[in-house]
């Protein structure tokens, strides 16, 4: 084996980053996820230019840094945007508007590869993806899904029409509206609110699965209600659903799109 016999003494500053001095290491991005010890962001904004379908990954640990250079290298260009990035055994999950890629990220982020591409299967906003125990969950016009580590189960099929002009008996999505999907780790829940604004004719009403026996309920009065006597379901402004530090499932409701929760 070599040895040296006078070992240098002096580091540059490329040597203890692994990128050039030179380099930028500041974004601005729309979604991020950590995986693997790793940041990851997508739709990018950096010197001075936007990159809708740009994924940007950390040093390991140093999940404030994001090296120009250090680029998923996956050359996409499709013309689509990225919207929300998830992750999941070993898997990294870009949703853009249209497509969904499923990002093989098991070797590092240098080894990354497109293991697949779904059309039919992106979301128009942020809110219409959620973190499970059993995977990612999301929620489009085409049905409810969720990628459990090795496929994609449509959770809606042969269980849920996806529209029905009868309330209570279709899914009814209009990704315009915004329509929100979020989990209730205590009851294994996925809760999938048709609508987080007011113009559309679905906004009082959700849907939940249930993991436990794989069913559909609906609900048709899930928003904020009234002072009338008896109380009656009104059409509100909502947030994004959250969990709390002990597992509940929420979100704010207000009448006024400007509300301040």
């Amino acid at each position: 084996a070599f040895t040296w016999a006078a070992p240098p003494k002096a580091f540059t500053y490329e040597i203890n980053t692994g990128y050039p001095v030179t380099t930028n290491i500041h974004a601005r991005f729309k979604t991020a996820v950590i995986a693997n010890r790793r940041l990851y962001v997508g739709n990018v904004y950096q010197g001075g230019k936007a990159y809708g379908d740009r994924i940007l990954y950390s040093p390991v640990n140093k999940f404030d840094i994001l090296p120009e250079i250090n680029a998923l290298p996956l050359a996409i260009g499709d013309g689509d945007e990225i919207i929300k990035l998830a992750t999941f055994a070993d898997r990294l999950l870009s949703f853009k508007k249209r497509t969904l890629y499923i990002i093989n990220i098991g070797s590092g982020a240098l080894s990354a590869f497109i293991e697949s591409q779904h059309s039919n299967m992106g979301v128009e906003n942020p809110c219409q993806v959620c973190d499970t125990e059993y995977g990612p969950a999301w929620v489009n016009k085409f049905g409810v899904f969720l990628y459990d580590g090795q496929k994609i189960n449509e959770l809606t099929r042969g269980k849920l029409q996806i529209s029905n002009s009868t309330r209570g008996l279709g899914l009814n999505i209009v990704e315009s509206l915004s329509p929100l999907i979020g989990y209730h780790p205590l009851n294994k829940w996925i809760v999938v609110h048709v609508s987080s604004e007011v113009s559309g004719s679905y906004e009082t009403e959700a849907w939940i699965f249930d993991f436990k026996n794989g069913s559909w309920a609906w609900s048709q009065e899930f928003t904020a209600q009234t002072t009338a006597d008896p109380p009656v379901a009104v059409a509100d402004f909502k947030t994004n659903m959250v969990n709390t530090h002990d597992n509940e499932l929420v979100f704010a409701a207000g009448t006024n799109s400007s509300d301040t929760p």
